[in-house]
């Protein structure tokens, strides 16, 4: 994702500047993520701008009695999820009998931590092996079988520790940004800068800070100006009570996005939580086609409702007379022909002078 790679550059940059000692716009946060003090630091541009958070790590990995000493820099966007990690120049990782870390190992190990699904999750560092007779980072006991797959080969414990301290200031980050940067001029760049990974944590706050507003008259304006990920989590935000408040809002986004996430989710919204009304009916009529991503999903949709309004064959014909893709056009043309018996008069004279 080209927003995720952009903020990964940035980061690298900001690395050089933290490990040669000339980063002046390096914050603390006072947020200590384990009991040997590691502190969470909050990085913002010269013009401070926020970045993200980072901690340099130092953390032992405890292995049937040893402890072997890890320093590692974890990263998280503005609302605390995990981003990146990265080594001092000096440093490296190793495994097994302090076989150090390949390539793979390093690449592995960022989607390992990187995974929010992870049955990692699941077991205390005390259960992460069985009795059986077999080594794992140098412990008697093999790997679980439900956590194949999970860590870094020969480096169990390694990929464990880090994957739970990437999560564990979660609710502390959140609660700084809320304070810290949601209260300065920069609620705005964060709400429509998505790559901070704080924009529905930015919402959240809106919503709750006009609480006596409802919430589409909060949400109306962002999805009104916006064609993004921000108009998704918006549409998403809308309460299903107030869905029918938003009809005009959902059926002129839908008209007017470029953006087949945004459709999708529109879509979603209509065919699980309300009746189509003619104003959904013809909006999706309208756009029937026009991306390949949403197509079956449109065509499936006015095929299960009994209740076309006139516009919709209207609408379809023309969609016939000009869709230059040949398959979709002859699946346009079954599905309006399927209701053949139904053709309002109005509409069988003009095919009839058709």
């Amino acid at each position: 994702m080209k927003w995720r790679s952009q903020t990964l550059i940035l980061l690298f940059f900001v690395l050089i500047r933290v490990h040669s000692g000339l980063c002046q716009d390096t914050i603390r946060t006072n947020i200590i993520i384990d009991s040997l003090e590691n502190e969470i630091f909050y990085l913002t541009t010269k013009e401070n701008k926020p970045i993200a958070y980072f901690s340099p790590v130092f953390t032992p990995v405890c292995v049937d009695g040893t402890c072997y000493p890890i320093k590692i820099n974890l990263f998280w966007d503005l609302g605390g999820n995990y981003l990146k990690y990265s080594l001092d120049s000096n440093e490296i990782l190793t495994k097994v009998e302090h076989l150090p870390f390949s390539n793979f190992d390093y690449g592995l190990l960022h989607r390992v931590i990187a995974n929010n699904k992870s049955a990692l999750a699941n077991f205390t560092i005390y259960e992460l092996t069985t009795e059986e007779e077999s080594k794992v980072d140098g412990v008697t006991g093999a790997t679980r079988p439900e956590l194949q797959g999970t860590f870094v080969p020969d480096a169990l414990y390694t990929s464990y520790t880090l994957w739970h301290l990437a999560r564990k200031p979660k609710g502390e980050i959140e609660e700084y940004t809320t304070k810290q940067i949601f209260h300065s001029q920069f609620f705005q760049y964060v709400l429509t800068t998505p790559q901070l990974g704080a924009q529905e944590l930015a919402l959240r706050y809106l919503l709750n800070k006009k609480k006596t507003t409802a919430v589409v008259d909060i949400l109306t304006p962002i999805i009104d100006s916006t064609d993004s990920q921000l108009t998704v989590k918006c549409i998403v935000l809308i309460p299903k009570s107030e869905l029918v408040q938003s009809r005009e809002l959902l059926a002129n986004t839908y008209s007017r996005s470029n953006k087949a996430e945004v459709k999708e989710v529109i879509l979603n919204r209509w065919n699980n939580e309300m009746r189509l009304s003619s104003l959904e009916l013809d909006a999706i009529a309208s756009q029937l086609g026009n991306q390949s991503v949403t197509f079956n999903k449109e065509q499936g949709m006015l095929a299960a409702n009994d209740e076309w309004t006139e516009s919709v064959y209207f609408i379809l014909l023309e969609k016939i007379n000009n869709c230059t893709n040949m398959m979709r056009r002859e699946k346009i043309k079954h599905l309006l022909y399927s209701r053949e018996s139904d053709f309002p008069r109005k509409f069988k004279r003009k095919l009839n002078k058709n």
